[in-house]
């Protein structure tokens, strides 16, 4: 498997708090992730966009925390149209993601198309529940936490999934990925012996 390192993506009510603190979000307000550069523009951000503005009927205060993804004209533009410029972080390209992680309450992934993304598996390892394209491989689909949906559904059913998601292993998860052969400790551990062998 392309591994992580499990460990250092556990959620900590540390870094939660510090992350959120960077940002000014109080403990109560309600944090979608997302991990994924805009270019090429393959994660599909101005549908992200359209369902975080979804989410926003339902919960005002809710927060997008976009790493990797910069602000480009016309997502901008598309934020603006949706009244969620205030809400919508574009964070670019920056270390931290960990504790990204633990300070979001849910994970969307609208990919068009993808390999194996890593994001995905970092974001159960961090006990995230996960709502993503049914373009992604099932491979990543590790824990009960994750959701398929088809992109080309209307970002309103995206926004109710939510209502459904768990949240009951923000603590365990990291653990649960491992077991399933994700930890990057292990994998290479294995590698070394073949090539031993």
């Amino acid at each position: 498997p392309n591994a992580t390192d499990c460990a250092s993506y556990a959620f900590s009510s540390e870094k939660r708090s510090a992350a959120r603190d960077e940002f000014g979000i109080g403990d109560s307000t309600l944090v979608v992730g997302h991990v994924g550069v805009t270019s090429p523009p393959l994660k599909n951000h101005p549908y992200l966009l359209r369902v975080f503005a979804e989410i926003k009927k339902e919960h005002p205060d809710a927060v997008l925390l976009m790493a990797g993804a910069e602000e480009t004209d016309e997502l901008k533009e598309l934020a603006e149209g949706l009244g969620i410029s205030g809400s919508a972080h574009f964070l670019g390209r920056r270390s931290g993601i960990p504790d990204l992680l633990s300070a979001m309450d849910i994970f969307i992934f609208p990919s068009f198309r993808e390999g194996l993304p890593v994001s995905v598996v970092e974001a159960q390892a961090a006990g995230l529940p996960v709502l993503m394209s049914d373009t992604v491989t099932d491979e990543v689909c590790i824990t009960d936490h994750i959701k398929r949906l088809s992109i080309d559904a209307d970002p309103k059913v995206w926004a109710k999934e939510i209502k459904t998601m768990p949240d009951d292993m923000r603590a365990s998860a990291f653990e649960k990925v491992k077991e399933c052969g994700w930890d990057i400790n292990k994998c290479a551990k294995t590698l070394v012996d073949f090539y031993e062998r």
